[in-house]
């Protein structure tokens, strides 16, 4: 896995009698996988996670010609485009209920009261 994957090394995965206990070891991987930060330079990490979310690898069939059999460049990209686009239309969305409450709570029957002590934002 390269320079990287020392830090894996120490998972302990021999003994593993289960596939309900390698399940929940590559689901440990995967997660460690996620949370390692490296700035910078780029690793093989997101190979790693893909490795190891392949059915191949995780019914313990592979070999030596498993990235030749399984990998393509295309299988690491990710979908960070469609995530961002996401996150700016929940943003947008959200100011705009703030501002749809803010402009109800101006409306009221005493029109001197501002629409912050109406929304009780402040106390």
């Amino acid at each position: 896995m390269g320079h990287d994957a020392p830090w894996l090394c120490g998972y302990p995965v021999h003994g593993v009698s289960s596939e309900t206990e390698w399940a929940s070891i590559s689901a440990g991987l995967i997660r460690a996988i996620e949370e390692y930060q490296v700035k910078g330079i780029k690793t093989t990490l997101p190979f790693g996670k893909w490795a190891l979310q392949q059915p191949a690898f995780i019914e313990g069939n592979f070999d030596t010609n498993f990235i030749n059999k399984y990998f393509t460049p295309q299988s690491l990209l990710t979908n960070e485009t469609d995530i961002n686009k996401l996150a700016a239309i929940l943003a947008a969305y959200v100011w705009q209920q703030n501002n749809i409450n803010l402009q109800e709570a101006a409306v009221s029957s005493n029109p001197r009261e501002s629409a912050w002590k109406k929304r009780n934002m402040l106390r």
